[in-house]
């Protein structure tokens, strides 16, 4: 992993198409701007896992059979089943 130290209103580039610059520092946070090309998609961590997540999730399912599938809905209902009665 890469580190850098920069100060507001500066920028870090990578290759020539995303920009990314600190526009302030307050209280502990950081507010950054990038600039990348449209078709590169930028997140915040925790909403990239929770897209991952849920598009192997539908790959998954789609892929299934129907008896996997209703394998599956009978698992997690007998999971939350257990959920309730904790």
């Amino acid at each position: 992993m890469l580190t850098f130290t920069r100060r507001c209103f500066e920028r870090i580039m990578i290759g020539d198409d995303i920009v990314i610059q600190v526009d302030e520092i307050s209280r502990g946070q950081v507010r950054l701007s990038i600039d990348a090309p449209r078709e590169m998609p930028v997140d915040r961590e925790e909403i990239y896992r929770l897209k991952t997540k849920r598009a192997a999730a539908v790959i998954g399912y789609v892929g299934m059979t129907a008896a996997e599938r209703a394998a599956m809905v009978a698992q997690a209902t007998e999971a939350q089943a257990t959920d309730v009665k904790e």
